[in-house]
């Protein structure tokens, strides 16, 4: 059974990752064991709906009483890489929600720790195996788009009166106007790093 800490008990653990865990808990595949958020309220409510998971104010404290397998990192993404590292400093997977990180720096931290650590490090963003992210894919590589590019892409539906979180978000525009989730893409080629991994 593979032990889970979760680092992070925001909206993205509550509405993506608990009731998959739930299921996978009652399969006997996982077990929650620990919650690290330092609003101890909310930790400790999503500690509770899992069997034996106990709510953290810290990384430090979680692991200084418990021993975990794989951490799921749902955190503030400027503290993705610190929690990783720490994660994988104690023999932990690591599954990081996207964004990996806010900066290159960071993210080649993780993964020198992740390779360090000889463990994996998993991002959390599916939408690159979407069938229309191929096809962009397929462009770029084949140059058909030209060099460093970035875009906006759109998807979804209307989000039940909730704006979706962007810097650009005017709190005098009805919730019912922002209605659409979106991810900004840069498509750059980075030293060492290919401009797209499929």
């Amino acid at each position: 059974m593979i032990r889970i800490l979760l680092i992070g008990a925001g909206a993205v653990v509550e509405e993506l990752y608990q009731f998959p865990l739930q299921r996978l808990e009652k399969a006997k595949a996982v077990e929650v064991l620990g919650v690290v958020d330092p609003n101890e309220s909310r930790g400790r409510q999503i500690a509770a709906k899992f069997k034996r998971a106990h709510p953290y104010p810290d990384c430090e404290a979680a692991f200084r009483d418990g021993s975990y397998d794989l951490a799921i990192i749902a955190s503030p993404p400027a503290l993705h890489a610190e929690h990783a590292c720490v994660a994988f400093e104690h023999g932990c997977h690591v599954l990081c929600e996207k964004p990996m990180t806010t900066t290159v720096g960071d993210a080649n931290r993780m993964n020198a720790a992740a390779a360090k650590a000889d463990r994996t490090l998993g991002v959390a963003y599916p939408r690159r195996f979407y069938s229309n992210f191929a096809d962009v894919a397929r462009l770029v590589a084949n140059g058909e788009l030209g060099d460093d590019l970035e875009f906006t892409y759109r998807e979804g539906a209307p989000m039940a009166g909730r704006r979706p979180p962007t810097p650009h978000s005017d709190a005098n525009v009805p919730a019912e106007a922002c209605c659409w989730t979106s991810a900004s893409t840069c498509w750059t080629s980075w030293p060492g790093f290919s401009a797209i991994r499929w």
